[in-house]
């Protein structure tokens, strides 16, 4: 079971997750599946399931893709 964490940087939702290239590449290096993936273009959406924990207190975002 992958998984990331990166700052929040302004994020406040799971729904609508927008990655920078870097940040989706390391997810991509980590074995992370996607339902989109275009560097080209900036679109990244990963594949489901995957759960998103959001820790406002240390500004830290952690995703963890769950086997299918």
């Amino acid at each position: 079971m992958p998984s990331f964490t990166t700052e929040l940087a302004g994020r406040d939702s799971a729904r609508r997750l927008r990655f920078t290239d870097e940040e989706a590449m390391a997810l991509y290096d980590r074995g992370f599946r996607f339902s989109l993936f275009q560097p080209a273009t900036g679109e990244f959406h990963l594949s489901l399931p995957f759960r998103a924990v959001i820790d406002l207190e240390h500004n830290k975002l952690t995703i963890v893709q769950e086997e299918s």
